[in-house]
Order: C-alpha cells, then sequence, then structure tokens
C-alpha cells in the first residue's frame, strides 16, 4: 500500500500524501518531541517534516521505505531548530532565567550534552545513525526495523549493539576535546 500511495504522490496525488503523513505522523512527531521536549516545537517539526518530503517526493525511491527517510528529515529539522535556540539562548543570557525555571547553569549542561549527542550523532555512519534514531528515537521494535530497512531481525540486534558502542566512543571523544 505504501508504494502505490508514494506513486501516487509522485504524480501530484494530494491526498496519497496526506495518506501517508497520517501513517507516519505520530511516529514522526514522537521524534520531534523526543529531540526538542516542546510540544510547539514538536508540531512545528512536523510539519516542515513533511513539507520537506512533500517537495521532494518526486525524487524518492518508491522501492524503498519511506519511514527512514522521513526520520532524516525530522533529524535535520530538530537539530535546525536546536541549534537555532542554543544560539539565541548563549546569546542572551536573560533569556535563560525567563525561559525556564531550571537554573541557567542546568540548561546549558542539557544544551551541551544534547549537542555532544548530536555530533556523536553526526561522526557515525549513516547505518549506524539510522538504526539509533529507528530504534530510540521512535522506539520501533525490532520487527518494525527489519521491515523499514529490509534486513533479518539477527542484523538489527547486531547493528544497534555495534552503533551503541561506537556511539558510546564517539560521546567519549566529544568529552576529551571540549
Amino acid at each position: 500500500m505504501e508504494k502505490e500511495l508514494i506513486t501516487a504522490a509522485k504524480q501530484g496525488n494530494t491526498e496519497a500524501f496526506s495518506r501517508l503523513t497520517a501513517l507516519y505522523l505520530k511516529r514522526i512527531y514522537r521524534s520531534a518531541y523526543f529531540f526538542l521536549r516542546n510540544v510547539d516545537d514538536a508540531e512545528d517539526a512536523c510539519q516542515s517534516t513533511f513539507i520537506n518530503a512533500y517537495r521532494h517526493i518526486k525524487y524518492f525511491d518508491e522501492t524503498r521505505p519511506l519511514l527512514p527517510y522521513l526520520y532524516r528529515i525530522v533529524k535535520n529539522v530538530c537539530i535546525n531548530q536546536l541549534k537555532k535556540k542554543h544560539n539565541a539562548l548563549l546569546s542572551d543570557p536573560e533569556q535563560l532565567a525567563a525561559d525556564s525555571s531550571e537554573a541557567p547553569e542546568r540548561i546549558l549542561e542539557n544544551h551541551y550534552r544534547t549537542e555532544i549527542l548530536y555530533r556523536a550523532m553526526d561522526n557515525l555512519n549513516n547505518g549506524f545513525k539510522e538504526i539509533l534514531i529507528l530504534k530510540y528515537w521512535n522506539n520501533c521494535s525490532y520487527r518494525e526495523m527489519a521491515d523499514a530497512l529490509s534486513v533479518p531481525v539477527g542484523t538489527i540486534m547486531s547493528r544497534i549493539y555495534y552503533a551503541r558502542k561506537k556511539l558510546k566512543e564517539k560521546i567519549l571523544e566529544l568529552e576529551e576535546i571540549k
């Protein structure tokens, strides 16, 4: 069904794209919320994700699963939103206190940890990034990931193990640099 909807959407059928959006909206929203931790920001990120996907659907290979493609878009949208927010917080220290009841030091520490995580994720190969996003940002089951990536469940389990190991190494490297 997904392939037919993608094919129709590529031909300009907005109803088909709306159905694709309905299929993935909750998962994409969860991903955005995980990154942003704010309902309004997550909704904005979802909207941007589906707008970007719609604009570029004509280039999408309908033989591939749509879910990983949407995850990559939402991840990039969220990272860009966080960078803008992070830069705004750093440029206006008074805004730190106004935006939260948390101590400014705690907010900055959370932003620092988030930045380290994003940088570490950016330093991973695409296969590791994708598997971690599917597992931890979208709470996909092993079966869902295997279906989305067209690989056996055992391969998914192995990839998660090695991706976590590599992510930990990258985080430790980045923390030593700072």
